[in-house]
């Protein structure tokens, strides 16, 4: 038996650090069907998933990936998202988000924050955007994202990005928790209480 090469080692790491992210979600969460419904699954091949972020973002996945995928079934329009490059701890993660025009609603934007948050354990999501593409910075804006300066040629020479970052404190997509209202009496003393 041969030892494996570095692109089995590499795709074999990938496949496990997803694996443990699909562990953590229900398999009944896997597609939801009917009109207008959006199903998600993470059930893709890292194959296939590398090919689509290739084509549609024009880079590589990246190392120790995971992704989710949201199809809207009864339009045949889709949109992944993966997230790799943990640093230690997973405070930081690289965000590629590819799809179709239109999938990218609310819905969809509050399950991948809850994905990429409470499943994968992220704290802080960081994507990159090509300078020359206005229309999507403007919509990693509008997603909740935070313009944080500039990567000099990470698409390629000249080829300069735009950083833009969410946290999961900033993540206006998540749920907040209640206000805990005390429920002894805080109010001063009568005897110290202004009148």
């Amino acid at each position: 038996m041969s030892d494996p090469t570095l692109r089995e080692i590499i795709e074999h790491q990938a496949a496990t650090a997803h694996e443990a992210v699909v562990e953590r979600l229900n398999p009944a969460d896997d597609f939801v069907s009917g009109p207008g419904r959006v199903g998600q699954t993470v059930r893709d091949p890292l194959s296939v998933v590398s090919q689509w972020i290739q084509h549609g973002a024009g880079r590589a996945l990246g190392h120790n990936p995971t992704w989710i995928r949201f199809v809207q079934p009864d339009r045949g329009a889709g949109l992944i998202v993966a997230l790799s490059a943990p640093t230690p701890g997973g405070e930081e993660v690289d965000f590629v988000c590819v799809g179709d025009p239109g999938v990218t609603t609310r819905p969809v934007l509050r399950a991948a924050c809850q994905w990429a948050f409470n499943v994968v354990g992220a704290r802080r999501i960081v994507g990159r955007v090509p300078e020359e593409a206005a229309w999507l910075a403007d919509y990693a804006r509008r997603a909740g994202f935070t313009h944080e300066g500039q990567s000099r040629d990470y698409f390629g020479p000249g080829e300069d990005a735009s950083v833009w970052a969410m946290t999961r404190h900033s993540c206006r997509w998540l749920p907040r928790p209640p206000m805990a209202i005390p429920t002894a009496d805080t109010s001063p003393p009568s005897s110290t209480a202004r009148h």
